[in-house]
């Protein structure tokens, strides 16, 4: 990393009265690479007043008018409070008089968002949000205003808007600026290379297209001729954008034709009606892997996938949308992987559907983390003839609740080998339970639920169907996996749950040892320091945890 970035990133935490203290810490230094890298990729403005020096035209920034809106702007923030963004018709408004729309967020010591129609006036919508921005951590927005006049903001991590208003007297606004307030110094990221909303004739001219309406494979392009597509440990790590209402195809061949009796890798991303991702390893046969989901395409806009085939044979599917991180839908292995030298794209039964590969801007891309072997942390560690729960009631802590209210907090670092090196948390426990076994990670034993960040897993969530992770109690969902029979009522099911550094969240069971049943990737993780349990609607669950049996210390994975 940049030294010379690392020093600036030090006294802008100095200017906004943030402690340097931690510096040599996993997450500053995570904190500070997402800072260089948005000084280098973004333009930047730094603004201390209430006083918009300068309006730059939207038409200037590549893809932020895609169809409908008049704007869809993402930028990042780096503020302690009052981040000012505007929208005029003009160039010079008169502020007295004009109309534009002010969108300010982190305003009244960082716990309102509001839209208005006027500077500091006409408000259009007030939202009481705690704790928005970060003064050490630069937060994503994404701002749009569409044709028909509903105005939108949206921040990372988060699928509902933070605000909405609604104007039908829509104003045609052309240019766009910052401000801060009270000498509050804010700085803003904007225009950065691949995070646009581009328009079809634009990204059409950055990325390779194809379209498809058949489940007939015409079109073999070589993988060796895609940029950055095969890399060290990668048969192919192969970032692309699909925009249909259901039934993408890819294959993935060793020779540039379809054979139905050759082994090939076939990928469906959104069958069945949009709620299926399937895995096979013959075209229509030899499934692999199959994930029910939902909403996994859209015919009105370009969502990014990723499709990763390692060396050892972990298939991986993820997919990011708006501003979100990428999050892995399906995962599968082959103990025997192909070797891929040629990738074709398809659909079904007159379906069109529009692929975008090789862009020339960047992807962030998760990087390759499992193992394809079972997981060593998962292997039974008390014998057959011995009563398990009697057992773990002798050598782990225990806890046992029935309703959706997290009352006991334990400390991280009071559970034994919980934070090995590489990992802000990592702990076996074992769950018996019918259904709804939920798990609190806070940064505190005292949360807010209203204002604070926190993970919450849900395992065997909707009648013992489902794991979901999320960065708020009951919302802000980052992933979710359908996994029937998760937990069970007659006997406890061990379970292992990291956080590692890097920000990969991962969920693994006994019963799939060898990959997780549910994993997402955040850019920034929490620190958290807290871990505390509940269910749901009179269902006892039962939570065994810091078990003196267990020996972690020589097992480390990053």
């Amino acid at each position: 990393m940049n030294c010379w970035c690392i020093l600036n990133y030090l006294v802008v935490l100095l200017l906004l009265s943030e402690s340097a203290y931690g510096a040599q810490s996993s997450a500053f230094r995570e904190r500070a690479k997402k800072y260089c890298r948005l000084t280098k990729k973004c333009k930047v403005r730094e603004e201390k007043d209430y006083d918009y020096k300068k309006l730059m035209k939207i038409s200037d920034i590549p893809g932020i008018q895609p169809s409908g809106y008049l704007v869809r702007l993402p930028f990042y923030v780096l503020a302690p409070r009052d981040a000012h963004i505007v929208f005029s018709p003009t160039e010079f408004p008169n502020w007295t008089r004009d109309n534009v729309y002010e969108i300010l967020v982190g305003g009244w010591a960082n716990n309102r968002t509001l839209i208005r129609r006027k500077r500091q006036d006409y408000d259009m919508t007030v939202e009481y949000n705690f704790n928005i921005l970060r003064k050490d951590n630069p937060l994503k927005l994404l701002i749009e205003i569409s044709n028909e006049g509903k105005i939108q903001v949206f921040i990372e991590y988060q699928k509902e808007p933070l605000a909405v208003a609604e104007d039908k007297n829509v104003l045609p606004v052309k240019y766009f600026g910052f401000a801060s307030y009270d000498n509050s110094l804010a700085k803003f990221f904007y225009n950065c290379e691949g995070e646009n909303a581009y328009q079809e004739e634009d990204i059409k001219k950055l990325c390779r297209y194809a379209d498809a309406t058949e489940n007939e494979y015409k079109e073999f392009y070589k993988i060796t001729d895609l940029t950055g597509v095969r890399s060290e440990g990668y048969i192919i790590n192969f970032p692309f954008y699909i925009q249909a209402e259901r039934d993408a195809h890819v294959l993935l061949t060793a020779v540039p034709m379809a054979n139905r009796e050759a082994n090939e890798y076939e990928i469906l991303i959104g069958g069945w009606a949009n709620q299926r991702v399937i895995v096979r390893r013959k075209q229509g046969a030899n499934v692999l892997r199959e994930i029910q989901l939902v909403d996994i395409l859209a015919p009105d806009k370009w969502i990014a996938f990723l499709i990763q085939i390692t060396t050892r044979g972990d298939i991986r599917i993820f997919r990011k949308e708006d501003t979100h991180s990428f999050t892995l839908m399906a995962e599968a292995n082959d103990p025997e992987p192909l070797p891929v030298e040629y990738i074709s794209f398809g659909s079904w039964n007159s379906n069109l559907v529009k692929f975008y590969f090789n862009c020339s801007f960047s992807f962030a891309i998760p990087d390759a983390v499992f193992d394809s072997t079972d997981h060593p942390l998962l292997a039974r560690d008390v014998p057959a003839s011995v009563d398990l729960r009697n057992f773990l009631v002798t050598k782990c802590g225990y806890y046992s609740i029935s309703d959706y209210d997290y009352r006991h907090y334990v400390k991280i670092s009071d559970i034994k080998q919980s934070q090995p090196d590489g990992y802000i948390l990592r702990i076996i426990l074992y769950i018996q339970g019918a259904r709804d076994a939920n798990i609190l990670l806070t940064t505190s034993d005292h949360p807010n639920f209203e204002r604070d960040f926190v993970y919450e897993i849900v395992i065997g969530g909707w009648s013992n169907e489902r794991v979901v992770i999320r960065k708020k109690k009951g919302a802000n969902v980052l992933a979710e996996a359908y996994e029937s029979r998760i937990i069970n009522q007659e006997k406890p099911t061990k379970m292992l749950l990291e956080v590692a550094n890097s920000g990969n969240i991962r969920l693994y069971s006994e019963k799939l040892k060898s990959q997780p049943i549910i994993t997402v990737l955040e850019e920034n993780p929490l620190p958290i320091q807290y871990i505390s349990f509940s269910s749901f609607e009179n269902s006892e669950v039962q939570f065994f945890y810091n078990c003196s049996h267990i020996d972690t210390s020589k097992y480390i994975m990053g």
